[in-house]
């Protein structure tokens, strides 16, 4: 898509990137605060066995509705005129940042389903999905307990990415709304 002069462009974003923004966000976050409330609740023996079980498979769940909203939300950001970009550095951060949130929100859902794919202990989902694996080396990522755990603190190391780059995002989308007083927020309010 051609840029358009900065005349031209919308006061906000459209209705389908601001559903999609809004959507994906709260996901996100109810991802974040369920990864640590099983993981914790696991490991401290909070939960019996099949509540920690029943979190995992919402966590799961979870994380492929972001995989799936993913595509979608790229591809209507790619075709929405978007409005003004922010000048200097703080428009070169802005973009940055997205661009690392964007990352993050499908290196999240692979990673993690590339760790139940190897996990040992092999439990399946409430309705089955295919392991995640080359086709043509279906081994790659057979039940191994080795790449379980690599891949899990990756996904652990991901995670904690995201929590960084979403307080970045809401602390600067905060500065715009109550330091600057400009219309930045407003852009992608609902």
């Amino acid at each position: 898509m051609r840029k358009a002069p900065e005349a031209t462009r919308p006061a906000r974003w459209s209705g389908p990137v601001r559903l999609l923004h809004w959507t994906m966000a709260g996901l996100v976050l109810a991802l974040l605060a369920l990864g640590f409330a099983m993981t914790q609740g696991t490991l401290d023996g909070a939960f019996d066995l099949a509540t920690s079980f029943t979190l995992y498979q919402w966590h799961k769940w979870i994380g492929l509705l972001v995989l799936a909203l993913w595509l979608p939300r790229l591809v209507a950001r790619a075709a929405t005129q978007a409005p003004a970009a922010l000048a200097g550095w703080q428009g070169r951060a802005a973009r940055a940042a997205h661009g690392g949130l964007y990352v993050l929100m499908l290196a999240m859902p692979v990673t993690g389903w590339l760790a139940t794919s190897a996990s040992p202990l092999h439990l399946p989902l409430l309705v089955p999905l295919p392991v995640l694996g080359p086709v043509a080396l279906p081994d790659l990522i057979a039940p191994d307990a080795r790449a379980y755990a690599l891949l899990s603190t990756a996904h652990e190391i991901l995670a904690f990415a995201l929590i960084g780059l979403v307080a970045l995002h809401v602390a600067g989308a905060a500065r715009h709304a109550l330091v600057d007083r400009d219309d930045t927020l407003r852009r992608m309010a609902p």
